[in-house]
């Protein structure tokens, strides 16, 4: 019976670990891939706890969230160690607070010691089985009122400054769970200290979140900004393209009645020269890249015109792109970002930079642009920005993740001796 307890009490202790950490960071795995994973890390708990480390000590407690943060590093996908140690640390404080109030409440009425509660089988079972489902209920809540979060960062600073905290509560809150077993008189006092306790790591959580949430507003912020400052370019690109349309419609019928002239007068030599002459200015600004979708084209033309200004090759494979059926405003968001992080990359490496560019329409979307670049460091699915005032960069490439994750969106980066190359491919429909 004890060892069904046990595993009963090592399942809950992990599955409110797991509920509690859902509301931080994506599981690695789904399905029966999590539950055998869940099964095997029980099972080695449940050995562990029952058969080599015995009894509540501080090696015992140290052990339990080295396995709690193996845990966690085994079912999730960790983005940042820091902010695994945080949150593993806010749920040790909270599964130990339960404990301590429980049991301290049951002795209570009881009118027992903590000691002589441990060897009282059914009342220590009772308080056991309400302690784990505490335990279950709060965490619960946590996933439900905190949930996930895919495209948000934190900063990394604030997390170890804010990390201080719940260990200097944890290193109290167990000083405080062995001094009440010597002091049982005092267990009244280092109860109301543990609720003290406890509130201000749950006021350092929310004010964590909340500053988390004021980053990521001013993110969408000056994305957004950024995101109108593109389509402006973009329209005032096709403005100038409108104009010299305009241009050279007038000048051609000039230069038809001037053809004609010359023809008429039996000129044919001067006639020659001059469509010679034509052909070779009309080639000089004819247009770089040419997919038969005119908003598209504007933009590749346009990134094409200031790429070369700056003295940088930049060379296009593209197709027929007149049956886009995607969203224009969303493309040129995602093309005219990457094209911008192309130009300003190949501006910082100097001589000899260069763009490659794809974009190829079947019955998905596919494009990729790799530029010449200084060595950079991808951590998952970010690249750190070196600029100063970091939090106020890096929003052109979250713009691009965010509208491919819109329309389910496949895409990868890499960097290889040289180039940076970031790749992309959606299916060929709107959104409604």
């Amino acid at each position: 019976m004890e060892y069904y307890l046990s595993l009963l009490y090592v399942a809950m202790d992990e599955l409110g670990l797991i509920w509690c950490m859902d509301a931080f960071m994506e599981r690695r795995y789904k399905d029966w891939k999590f539950w055998v994973t869940f099964t095997i890390s029980m099972a080695f708990s449940f050995y562990l706890f029952n058969f080599i480390v015995s009894g509540i000590t501080v090696l015992h407690i140290l052990i339990a969230y080295a396995m709690f943060f193996i845990w966690s590093y085994l079912f999730f996908k960790v983005t940042s160690i820091t902010l695994l140690v945080l949150v593993v640390l806010l749920y040790s404080v909270i599964s130990y607070f339960i404990s301590f109030v429980v049991m301290g409440t049951t002795s209570y009425l009881l009118e027992t010691s903590i000691q002589t509660l441990r060897q009282t089988y059914f009342p220590f079972i009772a308080s056991s089985i309400i302690n784990y489902l505490l335990l279950l209920l709060i965490c619960s809540i946590v996933k439900k009122i905190h949930p996930f979060k895919r495209a948000s960062q934190i900063r990394w600073s604030l997390l170890f400054l804010t990390f201080l905290f719940p260990l200097a509560s944890f290193v109290v809150l167990l000083t405080l769970i062995f001094t009440s077993r010597n002091a049982p008189d005092s267990s009244s006092a280092f109860l109301l200290c543990g609720i003290f306790l406890v509130i201000a790591n749950i006021a350092v959580f929310l004010l964590l979140d909340w500053v988390d949430s004021s980053d990521e507003a001013i993110k969408q912020k000056l994305a957004l900004e950024q995101t109108v400052q593109l389509q402006a370019q973009n329209m005032e690109a096709l403005g100038k393209a409108y104009s010299a349309q305009r241009k050279i419609t007038h000048d051609f019928n000039s230069q038809l009645e001037t053809i004609g002239c010359l023809l008429k007068s039996d000129d044919s030599k001067d006639a020659i020269e001059f469509v010679t002459a034509l052909h070779a200015k009309q080639t000089t600004r004819s247009l770089l890249v040419n997919t038969h979708h005119p908003i598209v084209d504007a933009l590749l033309n346009q990134k094409a015109y200031i790429a070369k200004d700056k003295n940088i090759q930049i060379h296009f494979e593209v197709n027929d792109l007149s049956n886009l059926q995607l969203d224009s405003v969303d493309i040129t968001t995602i093309l005219g970002n990457l094209l911008d992080n192309a130009i300003e990359a190949c501006v910082i490496y100097g001589e000899n930079s260069q763009i490659q560019v794809k974009v190829l329409l079947g019955n998905t979307l596919f494009f990729a642009i790799r530029n010449t670049c200084k060595p950079v460091k991808i951590i998952g699915e970010y690249i750190p920005t070196t600029k100063p005032n970091a939090q106020l960069h890096g929003f052109g490439l979250e713009n691009v993740k965010t509208l491919l994750r819109k329309y389910n969106g496949e895409y990868a980066m890499e960097y290889d001796e040289g180039w940076f190359t970031f790749t992309g491919e959606i299916d060929n429909y709107p959104i409604l």
